[in-house]
């Protein structure tokens, strides 16, 4: 079970990084208004996929 729970810390610093990385600044200046963000993180045969907050 504990490598679920890091499959899910993965998944979530991986939203994270998208935030802090600023990867959706050029959408936004190009007038994207709806944005999906999702966390992926896999490990051996388990996989994590979360979807952050909408912009």
């Amino acid at each position: 079970m504990g490598s679920e729970n890091s499959v899910e810390k993965d998944c979530k610093e991986a939203l994270k990084q998208i935030d802090e990385k600023r990867y959706t600044q050029m959408l936004e200046k190009e007038g994207i208004e709806q944005i999906l963000k999702y966390g992926i993180a896999f490990q051996t045969k388990k996989c994590c996929v979360r979807r952050g907050e909408l912009s």
